[in-house]
């Protein structure tokens, strides 16, 4: 009886996750449902009458279902709750639409037009929703950007205060360099009224970022039009801009790649580091690469929630895997992923191999290096038939969240630009820790595939780590969770140190 009550429940909500997507409000089930389908997990409550559809394997505390469907909640939930034109998302969360940063904020700050008294709604991850009314400063003109209500980014910027400038200033440079005619902006400022400091700030900021012709059309016209002389101010807090004065910025998600790069890379020059070229015997290094095989396929693989053995690893090196005369040696997720980790490295090490004999920089060859990479790591899966052929061509084609992180990785028609991006500054930069650490972050940051990003990353750092006789690093599996920790902090709290420090400590018990 309980089964076709699960059925029938499962069945209605196949059909609302048809119409609706994954998020629904409570009233378009009913009561009995609802009960059945919590009590086997297949509901995940975000806020009092709404839900959204989870695997029932989903674990407890897993907020990953949250991550991946908060847009989604944040659209349908307003415009039932506030009308299609009747709220915005304030200037500070539109500019961050607008350059698409992809973290969502711990507290989302909504103006309602009319009607409404602040309000603050609990979300999942300790998260809120500040809800406030306020007539005077809502937008004439409303844009849209992840199916929510923002302001124009002119307006936006003109709205913006200082703490904005001082607290996402990557945002804050992305934003001002992607309007290529500031009279948009002079005219946003004479539309909305006296706006004195804010046409200050404007120019000022402007003036920081070496556009002096723009900054001083800002004042000039805003000065003649209003009858009010202004004085421009910097209100950045950084030495300098990130980017060129004279830069084309490529699309948003390649310039955030750019601007963490530069950023985090201004960091990791401040270290006194001991990584400098070595001489490279290349047969001894080929011998160390292949005795550290095992214990780095061991600890990598593991480090992806892969169940292998060293056993396993071993038996694969020496070629004596063969799934199809040994009824123990079947395909298994975790065999074919200890399969396709072993060509991978040996794609990597011929790779080493020609570089070192042809006196290429590795890091000249990271385009081809990684695609090969990603082709030899997933192989067996195909000829396993688990994966098509297809799936090992280009980068992914769907989007992707990360269990476990806040992080959302760029959608994936940012995924070209981005990659080009990251290709050319790990090529250019002339510092060798910054090449290891960041060539392995960023590549995370973007997670160009659907799946393999963490060893493909791994593989990039040690290939130039070794390529400049340094050491062949190995993440233990005991160090997971420090591991996943400093990359959340580099990807959603602007913090660089807390990796590089652990690279660096990394690299030096190697030496």
């Amino acid at each position: 009886m309980i089964n076709k009550i699960l059925a029938n429940a499962l069945a209605s909500l196949k059909k609302i996750q048809d119409k609706e997507g994954n998020v629904f409000k409570s009233e378009k089930l009913d009561a009995k449902s609802i009960t059945i389908l919590k009590e086997n997990s297949y509901l995940f409550p975000i806020v009092k009458g709404w839900y959204c559809i989870q695997s029932p394997s989903t674990q407890a505390g897993d907020t990953t279902v949250w991550y991946i469907n908060a847009w989604l909640f944040f659209s349908k939930y307003l415009n039932g709750r506030f009308g299609k034109n009747g709220y915005c998302l304030n200037p500070h969360d539109s500019l961050m639409l607008h350059t698409e940063k992809n973290a969502i904020p711990k507290q989302l700050t909504v103006i309602i037009k009319k009607g409404v008294s602040s309000s603050i709604t609990k979300l999942p991850n300790n998260m809120t929703l500040f809800a406030y009314e306020d007539k005077h400063n809502f937008p004439k003109i409303l844009d849209k950007r992840r199916g929510v209500n923002i302001f124009r980014i002119e307006d936006a910027l003109c709205k913006s205060d200082n703490n904005s400038f001082r607290n996402n200033p990557l945002e804050m440079e992305i934003a001002l360099k992607s309007i290529r005619d500031v009279s948009t902006i002079i005219n946003a400022l004479i539309d909305l009224g006296r706006m004195d400091t804010s046409a200050a700030r404007l120019s000022g900021a402007y003036m920081y970022l070496g556009r002096e012709k723009d900054a001083k059309n800002i004042s000039d016209t805003y000065a003649s039009l209003v009858g009010s002389k202004i004085t421009p101010f910097n209100p950045f807090h950084m030495v300098k801009p990130i980017f060129d004065s004279t830069q084309l910025l490529r699309s948003p998600y390649a310039a955030r790649v750019e601007g963490l790069w530069k950023k985090y890379s201004t960091k990791i020059n401040e270290l006194n580091s001991n990584v400098k070229p070595k001489d490279i015997d290349i047969k001894m290094l080929l011998s160390e690469l292949d005795e550290k095989y095992t214990q780095d396929a061991y600890h990598s693989l593991s480090i992806e929630g892969y169940k292998v053995t060293t056993e396993l690893i071993e038996k694969i090196k020496h070629g004596n895997w063969a799934p199809a005369q040994n009824e123990e040696d079947k395909e298994t997720r975790d065999a074919l992923a200890a399969k396709g980790y072993f060509e991978a490295f040996e794609e990597l090490k011929s790779t080493i191999l020609e570089c070192l004999e042809s006196n290429e920089k590795i890091e000249n060859n990271i385009s081809d290096l990684q695609a090969k990479l990603y082709k030899k790591l997933f192989l067996p899966s195909v000829q396993a038939n688990i994966l098509k052929a297809s799936d090992l061509i280009g980068y992914r084609n769907t989007a992707i969240y990360l269990r476990g992180s806040e992080h959302v990785p760029p959608p994936k028609e940012a995924i070209l630009d981005s990659m080009e991006k990251y290709f050319e500054l790990i090529k250019s930069d002339d510092n060798i820790l910054s090449k290891v650490i960041l060539g392995h972050f960023i590549f995370g940051f973007i997670h160009p595939y659907i799946d393999g990003n963490g060893r493909i990353s791994r593989f990039i750092m040690n290939s130039i780590l070794v390529s400049y006789g340094q050491p062949w690093i190995i993440i233990k599996k005991d160090e997971r969770e420090r591991y996943m920790k400093v990359l959340e902090q580099a990807s959603n709290h602007d913090n660089i140190v807390p990796f590089m420090e652990f690279i660096e400590e990394k690299i030096n018990e190697g030496l």
